[in-house]
């Protein structure tokens, strides 16, 4: 495939399977487009081989091996999947080591074991998505490495609303994210009890998210001024899944809760007095909440020195 084959088709992906950014990021210029689109491929293509039932043994062993190969003083890309990241790595400078942290929570995602506290949802809501984060920033022209607390933390905050809006579809693929102590099986036939239960879960982890998020807005000072504006957007709209999901009163056991086009373009109306704040700040955002990090100690880029 050439090389302008393989930016259309990434951004074919995430025009299909990633309508939410995919509005955000029309204000990005194409090259930056280009290189979160074929960001965004990558993790779907990670994402469908942990999973699809069918491929998981072979995606926890390829995803070890590619963890492996990473770590070499040289990469040399083996199958399609490789060489997007290798792609991302070498013309991007998507850091390695938060592609290893991403494999590892998906190898975590393969061997899912429900969680049973705080703590556990955190660690893997960063290595999943926060490192995401970090992977934009060097595609987003970050030049400050204090960006990247703030981008872990964005991260966090799009995967907690993630897990909250498909508490019933995780569930029939044999996961639970939220921290209940419920089994799987209940919360495919939940009765009413554990609609309730999991209904107060669900309050107070959307509230952590609302934490996450307004950390994550915090750093956009951080990017370039065209740029601030496609992530500020992706957060409202992201962020927005959540806010409707608990206005509707939390019915998870029905299913997703989505956004429709309609409701973007009116959040996207709604978020230009603030976009234009956004846009034209030159201030430093305050200092980085530590809290927010306590339970990730270890992983990269979490530290507060």
């Amino acid at each position: 495939m050439s090389a302008q084959n393989a930016q259309e088709s990434a951004i074919t992906t995430l025009s299909k399977q990633g309508k939410t950014f995919r509005w955000a990021s029309l204000f990005l210029s194409h090259d930056r487009l280009v290189a979160a689109a074929e960001l965004y491929q990558l993790c779907r293509e990670l994402d469908d081989g942990a999973d699809l039932p069918e491929h998981r043994a072979a995606s926890a062993s390829a995803f070890r091996a590619l963890i492996k190969r990473l770590g070499q003083p040289v990469f040399l890309p083996e199958g399609n999947i490789e060489t997007l990241a290798d792609n991302l790595v070498k013309n991007h400078g998507v850091p390695k080591r938060a592609l290893a942290n991403l494999l590892e929570g998906l190898i975590d995602d393969i061997d899912h074991q429900p969680f049973t506290n705080e703590s556990q949802l955190l660690r893997y809501a960063y290595r999943v998505a926060g490192t995401v984060g970090l992977m934009m920033c060097p595609i987003l022209g970050v030049q400050n490495p204090k960006a990247y607390r703030h981008a872990v933390d964005l991260g966090i905050a799009m995967q907690l609303t993630n897990i909250a809006r498909d508490v019933l579809e995780d569930a029939q693929m044999g996961r639970r994210y939220l921290p209940t102590g419920l089994s799987v099986d209940s919360l495919c036939h939940a009765n009413q009890d554990t609609q309730v239960r999991i209904q107060m879960c669900l309050e107070k982890h959307l509230d952590l998210a609302e934490t996450y998020y307004q950390s994550g807005i915090e750093g956009l000072s951080y990017l370039p001024r065209r740029n601030r504006v496609a992530i500020y957007l992706a957060a409202c709209l992201y962020r927005a899944i959540g806010r409707k999901l608990k206005r509707k009163g939390l019915p998870w056991w029905e299913g997703r809760t989505v956004i429709s086009s309609w409701e973007k373009t009116w959040l996207t109306l709604l978020s230009v007095p603030r976009l234009v704040v956004i846009f034209f700040s030159w201030t430093s955002p305050a200092k980085h909440a530590a809290e927010l990090h306590l339970a990730l100690d270890g992983l990269i880029f979490t530290d507060e020195r």
